[in-house]
């Protein structure tokens, strides 16, 4: 959200998480995704360079690029950086690349993207992206890409993802603890009306409430009384339940963490 204006942020970041799970396979494993960035960007890494730096890890220094005008540049970028994501994955190594928030997406993100699909027939990479259609009009640029797709035919599944009912809440919640969903009504119909049925916050949720001891197994069986709310400070929304669960983590783990985010030795 707070990057929302820098070009190609959601695809810099989702090259990121790859460059982290290459380094962490054997070096033979490596050699092979190098290998493939090399055959599928050519001389060109220094295009892939300006979407991910970090792509450097794997690849090394390229090569420097000729100069060209500034059109001609940006379809050097676009056509390399589309070559380059479609080559990530094979057929007897495939990827799934999850973009998040694409309601935040700049207009060279999009464009990237409808480039791409066009590349991932007969690929060995599933692209899945996931937007907010309340702040997605018909102006946004995602919009105007879904439409470029379909009017070029295509073919992509368009998933609506809802608030859970009360019988998908009741089934989750079961779930988690091990019970007939009948058995878990009034925690879940609680659950459903706090939450209007955001699933991650249910889940958050019901987490705080195990470790508050509202939720409990008393003779083999999940426990759950109402009166004990009072006793507990739950949170009100998402936001400060992820906060809370920052918090609670040790020092050290939370240092790890940022350090691997952002790259610090």
């Amino acid at each position: 959200q707070y990057d929302a204006g820098t070009p190609f942020k959601v695809l810099s970041m989702a090259v990121e998480s790859y460059v982290e799970r290459v380094r962490r396979l054997s070096t033979a494993e490596q050699a092979l995704h190098v290998g493939r960035i090399r055959e599928n960007v050519g001389e060109l890494g220094g295009e892939v360079i300006k979407l991910m730096p970090r792509i450097k890890e794997l690849i090394g220094e390229p090569p420097s690029l000729a100069i060209l005008e500034p059109n001609q540049q940006r379809t050097r970028f676009m056509v390399t950086a589309v070559n380059f994501l479609a080559g990530l994955g094979s057929s007897d190594q495939p990827l799934v690349m999850f973009l998040d928030d694409l309601q935040w997406s700049d207009e060279g993100s999009c464009e990237l993207l409808e480039r791409l699909a066009v590349k991932l027939k007969e690929r060995g990479v599933v692209l899945i992206i996931s937007y907010r259609d309340s702040e997605v009009d018909a102006s946004h640029p995602l919009s105007r890409m879904q439409e470029t797709l379909r009017k070029a035919e295509m073919h992509f599944e368009d998933v609506p993802v809802k608030a859970f009912e009360i019988k998908q809440t009741r089934e989750i919640v079961g779930s988690v603890l091990l019970e007939a969903p009948e058995r878990v009504g009034a925690l879940a119909d609680y659950l459903r009306g706090r939450t209007q049925g955001n699933p991650f916050f249910i889940l958050e949720l019901l987490r705080t409430m195990v470790e508050e001891g509202v939720v409990r197994y008393e003779n083999g069986h999940c426990r759950f009384d109402p009166a004990e709310l009072e006793k507990v400070n739950l949170p009100d929304n998402i936001v400060e339940a992820v906060l809370r669960r920052i918090r609670d983590l040790p020092e050290a783990d939370l240092m790890r963490s940022l350090c691997q985010k952002y790259n610090v030795p």
